[in-house]
């Protein structure tokens, strides 16, 4: 899919220094290791790594991906989004010989009581029903998170536009680029304006897409593009509008 493409400036914040994952499990850390029940999986910790951008809120209501709801809109967002899995899938936490871990129960838990305080959170934010969840791919090293929301928020875009030439950068750190009219933010990594720039500079992707009273907003870190990540908030949107 073709796109168009400006530039923004380096900095810290959301789009600034490089940011954790919002799940941060390390991979030499996996759970399917054997990680001991105190340890803080951090699954949505800081969950959003980009800053949102608020619009004219209409709906009202909150909820998670449990369908617990403070209002009569319910909002259920997929089981499996490409090829990743919801964090709150048992499966993920398999060990290596495809065993129960003894703490899935723990990560589960935590994994649905992120999703939901971000579901409130985001709903109380946009004052709107939302949902918000967390995918991850098999080695847990890849991570996608998604937000709904049932209103349409302003679009999405970096915090200020530069000339990525003044910087003396390749790429910006932030790029805002359009897809299909689906608006992307692709954070790149810091590459000097006589290097080389190929796909794996990115570091992240945030697209979204509002139309017909609904938001919504994906982000992936790994083997992510503006199109790759386009597809998933369509599919969302398929799934949920």
């Amino acid at each position: 899919m073709p796109y168009s493409s400006c530039v923004t400036t380096p900095q810290s914040g959301p789009y600034g220094a490089p940011q954790p994952s919002p799940f941060t499990v390390p991979s030499q850390q996996s759970p399917r290791r054997g990680l001991p029940p105190g340890f803080v999986l951090g699954l949505f910790v800081g969950a959003i790594v980009i800053a949102f951008i608020a619009g004219v809120l209409l709906a009202t209501g909150v909820v998670g991906r449990s369908g617990v709801a403070t209002s009569d809109e319910v909002i259920e967002l997929p089981d499996t989004l490409g090829a990743y899995r919801s964090q709150s899938d048992p499966s993920l936490y398999k060990d290596e010989n495809g065993d129960d871990n003894d703490n899935t129960d723990v990560f589960v838990d935590r994994a649905r009581d992120q999703e939901q305080l971000n579901s409130d959170e985001f709903g109380k934010l946009y004052d709107a029903a939302a949902a918000f969840g967390g995918y991850r791919d098999n080695e847990l090293s890849a991570f996608v998170t998604v937000l709904v929301v049932r209103t349409e928020l302003s679009p999405l875009g970096p915090e200020f536009f530069v000339d990525a030439a003044v910087t003396g950068m390749a790429k910006p750190q932030q790029e805002l680029v359009d897809v299909d009219g689906t608006k992307c933010v692709i954070r790149w990594a810091l590459v000097s304006d006589d290097g080389e720039v190929t796909d794996d500079d990115i570091q992240y992707v945030t697209c979204q897409r509002a139309e017909d009273r609904l938001t919504v907003r994906v982000t992936q870190n790994q083997d992510a593009t503006a199109e790759v990540v386009a597809d998933l908030v369509d599919e969302v949107f398929a799934e949920v509008g």
